[in-house]
Order: structure tokens, then sequence, then C-alpha cells
């Protein structure tokens, strides 16, 4: 019964997406698809997971119905001030970074994926000290996994990495505008699929993969919606570009799995789903990772043990940040584990939500998330600006997460949006100047 409430739910949600935006890809459709799926995982127990709480179902259905009524909020504000609830385009949206026909851009890309490629040798020439080879480090990946988490591995220079979630976004808007994926467009993810087999890490490239097709999808529809831009509208580029991206990210992902845990096995694990261990691309794990983060969410609040700063779990790289001046205590990254029966430790993002605000937090951050997506949204759409598309990318990317974490407490979200932010302007700023230029050229030729 519980499968097939939470399945009518889902697709009333995904409908109502559908019909409010007029396309499939919104945000409000994106969250019925992740939490339905999710949840109908779940309940199908392949893996012996604890019930959930009568508690817990409320959380779930109360901060969906919230998230839904903040995206809605905005249309019934539009329809109250006389203005448009669809995008449809008119006229020429000024997109000041696409005057010089992609060029800076392109060199951008380029510049950013080499510093992001140097940043993963470097941290691959640290390993190679440590374990003596390649084949060292994988053969010690357990101990070094360990060491990483214990932050016992030295001389890897911080940071530097987030560079190629730069490259990431930038490269979304020029394939998107280019309607074809390029050697330039991999660059930044190769970079990042590098950086994650040094670091033995998989969040990285999820979070690269759903920068890109985000980005992309957005920016697509502004061109396709743009009738002055002529865009083909054949969805065989969409579906090319993302087919060779999501290769790439999941071609990572199982080596990195294959290399942590080669042959995994959970107990009580179904016949069905046993008999994929050992399985390199479907195992019990990829199950795992789908659905368990409600068990998590669940145990949490049976325990309700956890006693952070205000907003630590959300804003932990400011947290990072002010523990340097002996302000607050160092925050642990890595968070309790639960076992359910299993141990992890991931809790979906509602539980950062309630462990940093409580249960007020419960209703009030997916209202505001919801909300401001959906400003963003019409922002974007009728002005064509990339910092409104830059916002609404990174609110994306929090929804696209919300079913294992709150994304904002990375680093490689928070320091690249920060950076962002900052270089977009300076693009345009220099575009304009080139395109200035040639102008004044040309009138000086005649």
């Amino acid at each position: 019964m519980s499968i097939f409430l939470t399945l009518v739910l889902g697709l009333s949600g995904m409908l109502l997406g559908r019909y409010m935006f007029g396309k499939w890809f919104n945000h409000l459709s994106i969250y019925a698809i992740i939490w339905t799926s999710m949840i109908c995982f779940y309940e199908v127990k392949l893996i012996p997971f604890p019930d959930l709480s009568m508690e817990t179902w409320s959380v779930l259905l109360f901060s969906s119905i919230s998230y839904t009524l903040g995206v809605v909020t905005v249309f019934s504000g539009r329809s109250l001030f006389g203005l448009p609830n669809s995008i449809r385009l008119e006229r020429k949206v000024p997109i000041t970074i696409l005057d010089d026909d992609g060029k800076i851009i392109k060199y951008t890309i380029i510049l950013f994926s080499i510093i992001g490629i140097i940043a993963a040798i470097q941290h691959w020439m640290v390993l190679l000290r440590e374990f003596g080879s390649i084949a060292g480090v994988f053969l010690n990946a357990t101990k070094y996994y360990r060491m990483r988490v214990e932050g016992e591995i030295k001389g890897v220079i911080p940071y530097l990495f987030i560079i190629s979630y730069l490259a990431v976004f930038l490269s979304g808007i020029y394939t998107a505008y280019k309607n074809k994926l390029t050697l330039v467009s991999v660059l930044p993810i190769i970079a990042v699929v590098f950086k994650e087999l040094a670091n033995l890490g998989r969040s990285g490239m999820l979070l690269a993969l759903f920068e890109f097709v985000i980005t992309f999808m957005l920016f697509r529809h502004l061109l396709i919606s743009d009738l002055s831009y002529k865009v083909n509208k054949n969805k065989l580029s969409i579906i090319l570009a993302i087919i060779v991206v999501f290769s790439l990210i999941v071609g990572g992902a199982m080596a990195v799995k294959n290399i942590r845990n080669p042959i995994d096995s959970f107990q009580g694990t179904s016949k069905s789903l046993s008999t994929f261990e050992g399985n390199a691309f479907i195992s019990p794990s990829i199950y795992l990772y789908s659905c368990s983060h409600l068990g998590v969410f669940n145990k949490y609040l049976e325990k309700q043990n956890e006693n952070p700063y205000w907003g630590e779990n959300t804003f932990l790289p400011v947290y990072n940040f002010v523990s340097k001046f002996g302000v607050v205590e160092h925050p642990d990254f890595f968070q309790e584990g639960y076992f359910i029966p299993m141990w992890t430790n991931t809790g979906t993002y509602l539980r950062e939500i309630d462990a940093d605000f409580g249960k007020v937090g419960l209703l009030l951050i997916p209202f505001s998330l919801g909300l401001f997506m959906t400003i963003y949204w019409f922002k974007f759409y009728e002005s064509g600006k990339i910092l409104y598309l830059l916002v609404l990318t990174y609110l994306y990317l929090i929804v696209s997460f919300s079913f294992l974490v709150m994304v904002s407490r990375l680093s490689s979200w928070f320091i690249s949006f920060a950076l962002l932010f900052v270089l977009i302007p300076f693009i345009e700023k220099i575009v304009k100047q080139v395109s200035s230029n040639k102008r004044l050229s040309s009138i000086s030729i005649f």
C-alpha cells in the first residue's frame, strides 16, 4: 500500500510540474521523480531495511508538500499581478557571454580543465610517493581510504581541483550553444574523473554529472525558447551529449567501486539481489546507495543524538574556515553512521536540515527552496542573464543531491559557486571588450 500511495503522489507531482512549467525538465517533476523512486526502492526491501516510523512518513509528506507550495506560491503571485506563467521569448534576450560566438568560454574551459588535470596529477604524485606505484595505490585502497578520512594524506594542494567544476558549468553552456559534444565539452569531466580516481571518491563525479546535465538542459531550453537563436531542436544531440558524459562518470564510479570493494554482499540480501554480487555494473551496493539514506534518516529521527552548531551541516565549508581561527571547533566532515542493517552515514538532506534548524526547518527550507528556484527560473528565462542561470543550476544541484546529503556541505559546491559568481561578470566584461574592439576595427576599415 505504501508503494502504491507513493506512486500516486509522485506521479501527481511529476504531472503538476509538467503542466506548470510546460516541459518535463523542471524542478518540481525532478523532485517528485527522485523521492518517489527512492521511497519505492526502499519499500521493496531487497535488503531488510527497518520499517519507516510514522514520524519519518510525516516528515517526508509535509516536506514534499512544503516544497510544492513554494513552487505554487510563485505561480499564484505572478497570476495575481498579471504576469505570464509561460516562457515564450519573442525577442532576442541579451546573452552577452555569447557575443563572440563562445570563443572566450571555449578558451576558459580549456584553461580550467588543464588546471584541474594538473591538480589530479599532483594528487597522484603524492600517492605514488606514499605507495610506490599505481598498483600499490589500488592494492592498498582500504588503507588509503582510511588515511584520507583521517586526514593523514599530506602534500596534496587543497581546493585546486575545484577549478574543474567552473569548467563543467561553462561546458554545459558551450555544449548547448554549439548543439554538439566536442572534446572541449568533455575535458572538464575527464579532469574530475581523473581527480576522483586519485581520491577514491564518487560524490565529485556525481556533482560534475548533475552540474553538466542541468546547465546544458536549462540553457538549451533558453536558446530554443528565444526565437532569434537558430537551435536545432533535434533531441539526438541531447541524448548523445548526456550518454557520453554519463558513460565517463559511470565508468569512473565503477572503477572506484571495484577498487574499494570488488565484491559486495550484505546480510539478509534477497536472492534476486544476491545474484548480482560481484557484478561490475549492477550490484547490491547500487541498490544500497539508491535508497538506504531513508533508513539512516529514520534511525536519526529515532536516536536524536546529534547536536551540531546552527547551520553547521548546511554551511560546513564556512564552519571549516572559521574553525581555523579558533572561533569554533573543527567540524567532522563524515557524519555519524547507523546500522540499517549495514553501516551507512548519509541520511538525505532532511537529516542536515533537521539537525541544523529543527522541525521548523523541515517545512521552511523545502518551501524556500521551491520558492527561490521558481523565482530564478523566471528571472533567467526572462532576462537571459548567466548569473541567474548559475543560481538556478546550483539550487537544482541541492534538489538533485537531496536523496543523499545537503550538497552545500561539499566544498566543491560552495567554493565553485562563489568563484563562478565572480568569474561570470569578468568573462562577460572581456567578451564585451573583444566584441567592441572588433566593431571599431570593422568601422575603421570602411
